[in-house]
């Protein structure tokens, strides 16, 4: 049992040897190709970088909006989930192609002469679908937490101010209805004696909210910003992919050179070739 054991142990270390000899037998070619591929690869990914979004470096926004703590009451002039649509309102396609038109936060280049609108469109969708736009409600869903990547921080800002001014203006012209007809349903309520604290209070505050102008999103909205490392972290991995694929290589190498030099895997691996060149072998 002993012998046994100590042959995996030697058998083990012969194949780490014989991996190191690789390596080493192969290393100039490892690491000079593995440079020039780095080299290659990085120009190429830089020269399609500019050419597609012509600047290389935008930022990570995240924006806060917190959300009217009036909402509880306005949940009851609606039979959908408020909350839920207001994320849903936030992620029209539609709306956020014709904002990005005004303040290009995706960076499109509009003024190449063959625009084409399915193009544009199409450019909006995989940005949104590839992390550049996010949106969410926080735990506590008192805000919508928006992630946003642009390249402009100050166009950013407005294309999300014009945003919340659109939804605002929609939902009160909505609400200003519903909340009409809930209060005569409050009222009608009251009148049968069928009235608790909860129904008077609830039709109060609703009286108040049609008095004022009703705003879901407060305007004054909190941002953090942070520099994306996204070019960085493609370098990383172009470096150790070239690596990788030299010592791949290396290795390939090396099996086809102990190949050449035995003469019976040779002539199995010939006899092999033959065979593959028939249809049917």
């Amino acid at each position: 049992m002993d012998n046994i054991e100590q042959k995996t142990d030697e058998n083990e270390e012969i194949s780490l040897i014989d991996l190191f000899s690789v390596l080493l037998k192969y290393r100039k070619f490892i690491v000079i190709g593995s440079i020039l591929l780095i080299f290659i690869t990085s120009i190429v990914y830089i020269s399609y970088v500019k050419y597609k979004d012509k600047v290389l470096n935008y930022y990570d926004i995240e924006l806060t909006i917190p959300i009217s703590n009036k909402i509880k009451y306005l949940n009851n002039v609606v039979n959908y989930d408020l909350l839920n649509d207001t994320v849903v309102r936030f992620k029209d396609l539609g709306y956020i192609a014709k904002l990005n038109e005004k303040y290009n936060v995706f960076y499109y280049d509009f003024n190449k002469s063959n625009f084409n609108q399915l193009d544009y469109n199409e450019f909006i969708n995989t940005k949104v679908n590839s992390g550049f736009y996010q949106v969410k409600l926080n735990s506590t869903k008192s805000s919508l937490i928006i992630n946003l990547r642009s390249y402009s921080v100050d166009n950013a800002k407005k294309f999300i101010s014009e945003y919340i001014q659109k939804l605002n203006s929609e939902y009160r012209n909505y609400f200003s209805i519903e909340i009409e007809n809930r209060i005569l349903l409050l009222q009608e309520i009251i009148d049968n004696n069928n009235a608790n604290k909860e129904i008077f209070a609830e039709k109060h505050e609703l009286e108040n909210l049609n008095k004022d102008t009703v705003t879901l999103f407060i305007d004054d909205f909190s941002i953090f910003i942070t520099k994306n490392n996204d070019i960085l972290l493609k370098f990383i991995i172009i470096i150790f992919a070239s690596f990788f694929i030299f010592i791949f290589i290396a290795f390939l190498l090396n099996a086809i050179q102990n190949i050449k030099s035995d003469k019976e895997a040779s002539a199995k691996i010939k006899n092999a070739w033959e065979k593959g060149k028939k249809l049917f072998p």
